[in-house]
């Protein structure tokens, strides 16, 4: 699998997952810098400030990646507001509609997510599920915040 996930942070579940899915690649997307967001994404990130910065710095990640041993050619880092791939699976943890609102990368990733591939989503507001749903086609499982929904072919 080709996987993306948007608002990676440090690139936690990326590692983890990487673990268990030997054969995947996946690309890591989020602003490394503070100054990039602009302010209306600043006032949206429900309380997070300038001193949480190390939430998305890809040294974290470096560092996490020499320690565990992991293959570092398995991950690309990139800014999301360059140029996507396309995708089998797109994920975002506490980031779409937690940090920046829906519309922020919604066609950058519909048209990065492969037909037949899955969207996998922590989401805050019902509105931006019901908006999903209905882009998409049909109802997603879910648990509590976490949302999967299957593009269709």
């Amino acid at each position: 699998a080709n996987i993306l996930d948007i608002g990676s942070g440090v690139g936690v579940n990326d590692l983890l997952l990487s673990m268990y899915l030997p054969n995947a690649t996946f690309t890591l997307a989020d602003m490394h810098e503070w100054s990039q967001l602009g302010a209306h994404s600043r006032d949206y990130m429900n309380g997070y400030n300038e001193e949480y910065i190390f939430y998305n710095c890809w040294d974290v990640f470096e560092d996490a990646v020499k320690t565990t041993g992991l293959n570092r050619e398995r991950f690309t880092l990139i800014d999301p507001s360059n140029e996507w791939g396309k995708y089998d699976i797109i994920l975002s943890t506490w980031s779409y509609s937690w940090h920046y609102p829906l519309d922020t990368y919604w066609e950058k990733t519909l048209q990065a997510l492969k037909p037949g591939g899955y969207l996998m989503l922590d989401m805050a507001r019902e509105e931006d599920v019901e908006l999903i749903t209905q882009t998409l086609g049909f109802k997603p499982r879910s648990y509590k915040k976490r949302y999967i929904w299957r593009k269709n072919a």
